[in-house]
Parts: structure tokens; C-alpha cells; sequence
């Protein structure tokens, strides 16, 4: 899976230290156009909120109620300032979802 598999979840889990469902997205994309990876990134997350919102985990997860949600972006490539501002506005977004987006570079 990857980040240009919009509609697949790259991976899944659970944080006990966190209480909270883990999201992963794998980014292997060098950055040499920026607004083409932005929407990537911006397609890709969309699906996982959609995820979350329509709590299709339910099916992997029927016993466990969750309140926090966090996506994990795996970069392979260092994330270039229009990256940050992109992710500080999206967080901005769905801050009120419960849902934490951070990256691994």
C-alpha cells in the first residue's frame, strides 16, 4: 500500500499508551512537485477521515470503542515548509474529530 492507494488504508493498529486507533500512511513520493503530492496527501487523508467518521474500523474492531484517532504519516523524504502549512491547517480542520495527524520522517 501506499499513498497513491487512495481508497486503501496502509495500516492499522492500536496505541494502548494513547487509548487510540492508529492510522498509517506510507509516503515513498520524493517531493519534485509539490502540489501534486499536496493533493496526495490531501486525497489520501480525506479517505482516512471518512474512515473514521463512518467507523468503518467497527469491522476490524467490534469490542473496542474508540475516542482518539491518529494518522501517521511515514515519509521517506524530508517534508518541505509548504508540507508543514499544508498538515497545520488540516490538523486545524479536524482537531474537533479527535483526530491527531503527525508525521515520522
Amino acid at each position: 500500500m501506499s499513498i497513491k492507494d487512495v481508497h486503501k488504508i496502509d495500516g492499522v493498529g492500536i496505541s494502548k499508551e494513547e487509548d487510540a486507533l492508529v492510522l498509517m500512511v506510507s509516503d515513498h513520493v520524493k517531493w519534485r512537485n509539490i502540489e501534486k503530492h499536496l493533493d496526495l496527501w490531501k486525497n489520501k487523508l480525506n479517505s482516512y477521515i471518512l474512515f473514521i467518521e463512518e467507523k468503518q474500523y467497527e469491522e476490524m474492531y467490534k469490542d473496542i470503542t474508540f475516542q482518539k484517532f491518529i494518522i501517521e504519516i511515514y515519509c521517506k523524504y524530508e517534508i518541505p515548509e509548504q508540507g508543514k502549512i499544508f498538515l497545520e491547517a488540516v490538523r486545524e480542520q479536524i482537531k474537533d474529530l479527535n483526530i491527531l495527524v503527525r508525521t515520522v520522517v
